[in-house]
């Protein structure tokens, strides 16, 4: 792994022992997102982490302790996406199949992950069923791409979105570097697609709750910008022209 890793060995083994000594975040790309107040990150620091958790030295094998936290974060994902209603329809996620997950875990960690190999078993298996062409093609790149050039395109509208914003009078997140942050992407910078369409999606929901009163608590300010809504563009309308 040093020599796949171009790292020297050294390195690469005290970020091994760190494990057992630090806690770990379950999700390694997991980082407080710029735009979140530091308030706001320093009292929900564990949760914006993935409740990360120290690798036990005595217990199950390193691997298998990271697989049940990525299970997890899995697990809190789910639990985060409505069901739709209209249609009613059953959602299922084959690659997490308890059959199919304790075949992975029991099988040795060589032989899922190789170096300069992605989807090492996944690949093997197919062998003489797909194409090599589809086996062994590149990601593509629209994936990331297409919605960043949608973000680009609606721009002005998404600037206009962030004024006014409930979150930002809740102490939840600062308007002006989200604002700062999508207008980075017209300069050619990426931003993470999810998290932006959570935070209209989290907006949108706590200005329903302001029109119902629910947030009478705040006062006449949170009422006021709730009012605003009617007579701008929603966010679920920007997600829609986004996707």
């Amino acid at each position: 792994w040093s020599l796949a890793l171009r790292r020297q060995v050294f390195s690469v083994l005290a970020e091994t022992l760190a494990l057992f000594c630090s806690e770990e975040s379950p999700c390694h790309s997991v980082l407080p997102l710029k735009w979140l107040a530091s308030d706001f990150v320093r009292a929900h620091s564990r949760a914006l982490r993935g409740y990360p958790e120290r690798t036990r030295l005595f217990g199950p094998r390193p691997s298998f302790q990271e697989n049940l936290a990525t299970i997890e974060v899995l697990r809190r994902q789910l639990c985060c996406i409505p069901l739709s209603s209209k249609p009613p329809y059953c959602k299922t996620y084959p690659y997490l199949d308890r059959d199919l997950l304790q075949f992975l875990f029991a099988l040795p960690r060589e032989q899922i992950l190789r170096p300069h190999q992605r989807r090492s078993l996944m690949r093997r298996a197919l062998a003489g069923i797909v194409p090599p062409e589809v086996l062994h093609g590149r990601r593509k790149a629209f994936v990331i791409r297409g919605p960043l050039t949608a973000i680009a395109s609606q721009i002005d509208a998404l600037d206009h979105a962030t004024r006014e914003m409930l979150a930002s009078q809740l102490g939840i997140l600062d308007s002006s570097v989200l604002a700062a942050t999508l207008r980075e992407v017209r300069a050619g910078g990426s931003v993470s697609i999810p998290s932006v369409f959570r935070v209209f999606a989290m907006e949108r929901w706590l200005r329903n709750l302001a029109h119902w009163n629910t947030l009478e608590d705040f006062g006449t300010r949170i009422r006021g910008s709730a009012a605003l809504a009617s007579r701008n563009r929603t966010p679920h309308e920007f997600k829609t022209s986004l996707s």
